[in-house]
């Protein structure tokens, strides 16, 4: 008799996962979401007309310069659309209300991130460009519209202030540097921040200063290094001309360095001051200002340098003579 053979069905086991736990789950529908908004809004933005979107976008740069107390006028504007939005502004000229003074710039870059407009914020890149000289920032502007609250980091390279034309810095060859801001603009005791600039070539116009008129001054150099912080200017490092120089064997009309702090209020006028500040001007500015070594005589030290104790209020201080090191 032959073999029976029984033939046995061979099946493939069935593999089960495990469920997702609730916070995989409310992760994974989070994501979702996020992925969806963000494409509402870029698709809503590439159906647009490119000239609506210039506009819109124009139109958000001027009002949220506007409430600044800036105007722009630009001579040409293009927008271009790639892996972003970036809209160019060419021969472009800022005036302040309360300034006659004009500030030209060659060449603006606006690049805005389009999903925090979603949420009233004003956010992106900008970049400024005057002769060889460059500005280039990320910002955050909140509430643009009522109370502003500006986050921002700024790259300073070799930017002229006298080619800005500003009148209070002609013949300045340029500001390196960098520097933070958190605040409302308008409301100095909100400023946090730091600023890390170097300066050269700086010529200081004739101004008034106590009461009396101050010749212009030529500084070949100037280092700033502050800090922001609870209200409070601080002030790491504030010189004008080298370290370590004498007027009489430099360039320089003036030797001076100030440390020491600013109190911040609710405005500028309400800031108050507290600083110790030392300086020595060059034979050429005292004999050009012959009643200077006179109203500074209370302050002088024995190489001929000054010192004073400057408190109170931020624009008309006291000037206290004190025995502070020569700069």
């Amino acid at each position: 008799m032959g073999e029976t053979q029984t033939l046995t069905e061979v099946t493939s086991p069935t593999i089960s996962a495990p469920p997702l736990g609730k916070a995989r789950k409310i992760l994974k529908t989070l994501a979702w979401m996020g992925l969806g908004m963000i494409s509402l809004v870029f698709f809503t933005f590439l159906k647009i007309p490119e000239t609506r979107l210039k506009n819109f976008i124009q139109a958000t740069l001027v009002s949220a310069l506007n409430t600044q107390g800036i105007t722009l006028n630009a001579a040409q504007t293009s927008l271009s659309i790639g892996f972003g939005i970036t809209y160019k502004l060419k021969e472009i000229t800022l005036t302040r209300a309360t300034s006659e003074e004009a500030i030209q710039i060659d060449e603006i870059e606006f690049s805005p991130s389009l999903f925090p407009l979603t949420f009233g914020t004003l956010a992106g890149k900008v970049s400024l460009k005057k002769g060889d000289g460059f500005l280039k920032s990320r910002f955050w502007l909140k509430n643009f519209k009522t109370s502003p609250v500006i986050q921002t980091t700024v790259q300073l390279k070799k930017i002229d202030l006298g080619k800005l034309d500003l009148a209070d810095f002609k013949h300045t060859e340029e500001i390196n540097g960098d520097l933070s801001f958190t605040g409302d603009p308008k409301v100095p005791d909100t400023w946090k921040g730091e600023i890390n600039v170097n300066l050269s070539k700086l010529i200081l116009p004739q101004q008034m200063l106590a009461g009396f008129l101050v010749p212009s001054l030529a500084i070949t150099e100037g280092v700033a290094d502050l800090k922001i912080e609870n209200a409070k200017v601080h002030l790491n490092k504030l010189r004008l001309g080298k370290a370590g120089a004498q007027p009489e064997d430099t360039k320089e009309d003036l030797i001076a360095n100030a440390t020491g702090d600013i109190t911040l209020g609710k405005t500028l006028d309400s800031s108050t001051l507290n600083l110790k500040a030392a300086f020595k001007p060059s034979p050429g500015v005292m004999k050009a200002f012959v009643l200077l070594d006179a109203l500074l005589a209370p302050g002088k030290q024995s190489d001929g340098s000054f010192a004073y104790q400057l408190t109170g209020p931020l624009f008309t201080p006291n000037y206290v003579p004190v025995g502070a090191p020569s700069p």
